[in-house]
């Protein structure tokens, strides 16, 4: 009893603890955020922070460009397991505070962090990312994206599968002209790991000009099992330069 008071407590500090914004820079004329490149480096903290004790259920990534500044703004919905509340909470607040001190972290807020029996449920933990000092993804050849899309989802090593792709011409909120390309898998029921998954957008966004704008990554649910997760399933929306 007293160690989940304790817990709690300390949930309850790490919730409620004011963030401290940095402030954005004026975005370079043109230059829409990778948000490829702001999964890259979110995956790789909770790898190196949490080490296969925080699950991930859901992460979606978002590029927002306007006058103001250029950012990605990620969200995450995570699973924390450990032997006891204490040791979850401990493990929750060590990775919010690692999420904070990052150079690329401009803000750090999590809606309610939820108890429950194998931890902590901690839905909507919110990230804005500035990824313009992160390494770009390498750009290699040209090719239309709808071919090239259809062409990497379908090599052994990435196994996606038949995708569906569509286009559209936007103007972008700083008034310039780009296409717009949706791409998801024709398969509702997914099994591809998050490291094809992420092999599938590295090939994407090493078209010239192409840049994914929003990525929304989830568990699939297995037909046969419902209660157990399958493999990952995925939306993006990915700019080109006209």
């Amino acid at each position: 009893m007293y160690d989940s008071v304790i817990a709690l407590a300390l949930l309850t500090s790490a919730r409620f603890t004011e963030p401290v914004s940095k402030p954005l820079e004026e975005p370079r004329a043109g230059e829409t955020p990778s948000a490829l490149v702001a999964l890259r480096e979110v995956r790789a903290l909770l790898e190196a922070t949490t080490r296969g004790a925080i699950d991930l259920e859901r992460i979606t990534c978002k590029s927002v460009l306007s006058a103001e500044g250029s950012r990605v703004e990620a969200t995450l919905d995570l699973a924390i397991s450990a032997a006891d509340l204490l040791e979850a909470t401990r493990l929750w607040n060590s990775l919010f505070e690692s999420f904070e001190a990052s150079e690329w972290c401009l803000d750090a807020r999590s809606g309610s962090v939820h108890p429950e029996k194998r931890g902590l449920l901690a839905p909507r933990l919110l990230l804005m990312i500035d990824p313009r000092d992160l390494a770009p993804t390498p750009k290699a050849g040209s090719a239309q994206l709808h071919i090239h899309a259809r062409t990497a989802a379908a090599r052994k090593d990435i196994g996606i599968g038949q995708i569906e792709c569509s286009r559209r011409e936007v103007t972008t909120p700083l008034g310039t002209r780009a296409t717009l390309y949706s791409v998801r898998p024709e398969s509702k029921q997914s099994s591809s790991s998050l490291d094809q998954l992420c092999a599938f957008f590295r090939c994407l966004e090493s078209v010239p000009g192409a840049v994914i704008t929003s990525i929304d990554i989830y568990r699939s649910t297995s037909v046969t099992a419902p209660e157990r997760n399958g493999g990952w399933n995925f939306a993006l929306e990915m700019s080109v330069d006209p």
